[in-house]
């Protein structure tokens, strides 16, 4: 197994996202993400590549396995705002890119609602 493979298949489990999840929040084709799993696709496009690693949260390098830090900020002139976000916020935001791409929208709907719902009732607390 490729370590591309083994880098993207591990952020989606830390994320708790699926691969189709992941890349309508991209803003690629709903198998993108699982392609490369499955080895149909073996060299993505660098722009493809660099949409998967700003969902996943990493740097291209650390899934190319060129570097093993997941997100470094050396040499980038921004910190990108998901470093500031909580694990709810960044799972509403996947849930909210993924509404317009998603061939049946209630699944993110749902997520989306409950992600509400828990933010509220902590908030309330």
């Amino acid at each position: 197994m490729s370590t591309l493979i083994t880098r993207i298949e591990e952020r989606i489990q830390s994320l708790k996202i699926s691969a189709t999840e992941a890349s309508l929040s991209a803003g690629l084709n709903p198998n993108a993400i699982g392609d490369i799993l499955r080895g149909k696709t073996k060299s993505p496009r660098a722009q493809s590549l660099y949409a998967i690693a700003t969902t996943l949260q990493c740097d291209t390098d650390y899934l190319l396995g060129k570097s093993d830090i997941i997100y470094s900020t050396a040499g980038n002139t921004h910190t990108p705002a998901y470093i500031f976000l909580s694990d709810e916020e960044i799972e509403l935001i996947i849930a909210f890119r993924s509404l317009k791409k998603h061939k049946n929208p209630n699944h993110a709907l749902n997520t989306i609602r409950k992600l509400l719902e828990t933010s509220e009732s902590t908030s309330n607390s």
